[in-house]
């Protein structure tokens, strides 16, 4: 009967240990109403405004990429993020 005590004791003590981390927020990037678009471009010779989807450019013109990111959850760190 001890042992069977000791197991449950045990189990209960890991599981309290364990899930706060489990349940712990992760970090997510740009899901807010308010974040700006993920990629935009604009074409600098023809002096575009930065747009969302694609723009037209021309042999030798200046094509500029704006990437935006931001981490949304608070007290969260987002570790080794990259952007491909």
């Amino acid at each position: 009967m001890k042992k069977i005590i000791s197991t449950i004791s045990a189990i209960i003590i890991l599981t309290a240990l364990i899930a706060p981390a489990a349940l712990a927020a992760n970090p997510r990037f740009n899901f807010e109403a308010a974040d700006l678009k993920t990629l935009s471009v604009a074409n600098r010779t023809a002096n575009t405004i930065w747009q969302n989807n694609s723009i037209s450019a021309n042999n030798n013109d200046q094509v500029a990429f704006q990437v935006y990111y931001r981490n949304g959850v608070a007290d969260t760190i987002a570790r080794n993020t990259r952007v491909r």
